[in-house]
């Protein structure tokens, strides 16, 4: 037999004979509904403000409740217990057999959920705590690894496990010089790429010194062949105030296109 519990109350005294109640309905509900057509609309969820429109929404709801849990009740087979208070606090129930089986009965299964929910609980926390103890137990031992690859705490060791430390440090260090090794044939590489290019940098700015001094030095032997060849008058006419300092300018110019 299966059960329903309502936490709500109903006053037997207000309705001795429930099963009445829901004949007058029958009867009733079919001839209001054969002399007009009745349109509803979706109720509201929220508190009613007129206390007349409330406490006739009550009585109805209430009526309907107790039918719907009467047919169950009936219907299904089942246990069922219905609790209701009213807004001015009159207390309404209805069972289908006893309020005060149905609630005890509701608070044995509800001690046995509560039992069987700590057992959960207490399983998880068995095994948080085993997981725990694990975490410690691998963070020891790696501490302790970590002190004997460092040199430290050797005087519990066997020469079985300091010949598997010795291992395990050659290891380490192969693999620091192959990585060391990897870094540093990488960074030549880099510096041989900017040696190149700092030589073809190199190259292209002799060039183009080369080429200034080519055109300098034909400027060079072209005013010096000007200055030679031109007439005495004409040289001291040009500039006669520096006619001592004039062939010191042509031999330094002479000297010059020597050079280059």
């Amino acid at each position: 037999m299966s059960l329903l519990f309502f936490q709500f109350w109903l006053q037997r005294d207000a309705y001795p004979d429930i099963s009445s109640i829901f004949r007058i309905q029958t009867l009733v509900v079919p001839f209001v509904l054969e002399g007009a057509t009745m349109v509803r609309g979706k109720t509201q969820m929220k508190r009613i403000e007129n206390a007349a429109s409330r406490q006739v929404t009550f009585s109805k709801r209430r009526s309907g409740l107790l039918k719907k849990a009467f047919e169950l009740s009936v219907l299904c087979d089942a246990e069922v217990a219905l609790i209701i208070f009213s807004p001015r606090g009159k207390v309404f129930e209805f069972s289908s057999s006893s309020i005060n089986k149905t609630i005890e009965r509701y608070q044995s299964k509800a001690k046995g959920l509560g039992i069987s929910k700590r057992g959960v609980q207490e399983n998880e926390q068995h095994h948080m705590e085993g997981e725990t103890v694990d975490l410690a137990k691998k963070i020891e031992f790696l501490e302790v690894s970590k002190r004997r690859l460092l040199g430290e705490c050797l005087d519990s060791c066997s020469i079985e496990e300091l010949q598997q430390i010795e291992n395990e440090l050659e290891q380490s260090l192969s693999n620091i010089r192959i990585q060391k090794n990897h870094l540093c044939k990488g960074h030549i590489e880099r510096l041989k790429e900017q040696e190149r290019i700092l030589g073809e940098e190199n190259a292209r700015l002799r060039g183009k010194v080369r080429s200034h001094l080519v055109s300098f030095s034909c400027i060079v032997m072209h005013l010096e062949g000007s200055i030679i060849h031109a007439p005495e008058n004409q040289i001291i006419s040009i500039n006669p105030c520096f006619e001592s300092k004039q062939q010191p300018v042509i031999l330094s110019l002479k000297l010059l296109g020597n050079q280059l």
